[in-house]
């Protein structure tokens, strides 16, 4: 018996830079200094990632620990449900952070003979994003105005739902509306 593979033409939620790239909404870059991505699990309803996230803490010799746990569903077309979980369990000093790491997992029942992937973001945004992209994540570009902003739309993240931009759809096959101006020249 082989395992489903779904051929997805254009952005995945469940993929894995998609599902790392949610956690600023829980916790910004800024505050993130090491993350732990465990590799997917399979499980009854599809698959399930944790990523630990050892975050700043306000006394700078104490981390945060912070999971995400992603349970990614599928239709029978590939297409992905995401749910996320966040939960903290508290913060400790740094050198104890690892050790603090393998017990969360052990509470959460998570398969703990896997090892993880270590990654220092240390609160660089640059640091993120080459992280997205390593993951197969789309590349950012620097929006003068308002910070990052997405490559393919040239839009800040938070604005595309403003500006009605479907994620994954070229931006020539969308259709204009007035929250979206056309008339912007393309930047060199």
């Amino acid at each position: 018996m082989s395992s489903a593979q779904w051929a997805n033409i254009g952005d995945d939620p469940g993929a894995l830079h998609a599902l790392v790239d949610r956690i600023p909404g829980h916790s910004p870059v800024a505050v993130i200094d090491y993350l732990w991505l465990f590799p997917a699990r399979r499980i009854a309803i599809g698959e399930s990632v944790v990523v630990v996230i050892g975050a700043f803490a306000e006394n700078r010799d104490q981390r945060r620990v912070i999971t995400a746990h992603f349970t990614v569903a599928r239709n029978r077309k590939g297409a992905a449900t995401v749910t996320a979980h966040f939960d903290e369990h508290g913060s400790a000093p740094v050198a104890a952070v690892p050790r603090i790491v393998q017990g969360v997992l052990r509470r959460l029942g998570e398969d703990t003979d896997a090892s993880p992937r270590e990654e220092q973001i240390d609160g660089d945004p640059a640091r993120w994003d080459a992280l997205i992209v390593e993951l197969g994540g789309a590349p950012r570009v620097e929006d003068p105005a308002d910070g990052v902003a997405d490559a393919e739309s040239g839009l800040p993240h938070d604005a595309q739902h403003i500006a009605g931009v479907i994620p994954g759809t070229p931006i020539d096959q969308q259709d204009p509306s007035p929250a979206r101006r056309t008339d912007t020249p393309a930047a060199e």
